[in-house]
């Protein structure tokens, strides 16, 4: 059996990257089959590859968010599994002393390798699709079509966190549509929604430390298109008035992180790839 390596990956190992996903059973957008996501990756954060005897095997990407680093994607061939390709992969993305988190999958593998590399679960980020139509905006507020600019500098303001680069690439996205959330005339939540292999989602949503979250979070909602996705940390509060709403659970993460935590806290919504 060839020894298992991993290295940074370049723009030609796109296709290998691709078929490292496909065959992994992920969709096409917001994955390693999606080349925009990669190049996104490949500019602002890490990517890697693992290979045997020169073939790739597996990929891991990684994407930093504030003082923390976010492992975003690691995958690797169902047939190339259980060889070792996990870990070094891990250590190419997240080199030693970086403070991490990840939304991990439940595959007890994955939650593994993630403790042994010094992330512990913290809660778990509920997937939360809208029955229909969402509801209105609660009384006095209101969300309104913005620049990513803006919401880059919301953001930063609210969190000390400068996410100008992946609010850009949301902004891009198919359907991508930057906003802010006012109550009155105060900004109390900024974010995107976009199309995702899901269909439309909220990608992120920051909120104000002095806002009330979960008129934030409905704001934010009550300009969505019909059955959009937000992605919610379980003990959000915004989380049992959506339920009883008739939003339902469609999936759940779990959070792992070491020492550092959420950067800007756990009063928005998140994508689970990017944060």
């Amino acid at each position: 059996m060839a020894d298992v390596t991993a290295r940074p990956a370049t723009a030609a190992d796109l296709r290998a990257i691709a078929e490292v996903s496909r065959a992994s059973g992920l969709g096409s957008t917001d994955s390693g089959s999606d080349p925009a996501y990669v190049r996104h990756l490949l500019a602002h954060g890490r990517v890697a590859v693992a290979e045997e005897a020169g073939v790739v095997t597996g990929f891991a990407t990684s994407l930093p968010v504030g003082g923390t680093t976010m492992l975003c994607d690691l995958f690797v061939r169902p047939d190339s599994q259980s060889r070792g390709a996990g870990g070094v992969l891990l250590a190419e993305v997240l080199p030693e002393g970086v403070p991490r988190m990840t939304f991990s999958s439940r595959d007890p593998r994955a939650m593994a390798l993630y403790t042994r590399s010094g992330m512990a679960g913290r809660w778990a980020l509920f997937y939360l699709r809208a029955p229909g139509t969402p509801g209105p905006a609660p009384v006095g507020v209101r969300a309104a079509a913005a620049t990513a600019a803006e919401v880059t500098a919301l953001e930063l303001a609210w969190t000390g966190v400068d996410r100008g680069c992946d609010h850009d690439f949301w902004a891009s996205r198919p359907a991508g549509t930057p906003f802010v959330v006012s109550t009155g005339d105060l900004p109390v939540a900024a974010g995107c929604v976009a199309q995702g292999e899901d269909g439309i989602a909220l990608a992120h949503l920051a909120v104000s430390p002095r806002a009330d979250v979960v008129a934030a979070v409905l704001g934010a909602l009550s300009a969505a298109p019909k059955g959009v996705l937000v992605h919610l940390p379980s003990a959000h509060p915004a989380v049992p008035v959506l339920l009883g709403q008739g939003y339902r659970i469609e999936e759940y993460d779990l959070f792992m992180c070491g020492r550092s935590g959420m950067p800007g806290g756990e009063r928005g919504a998140y994508s689970p790839g990017m944060c």
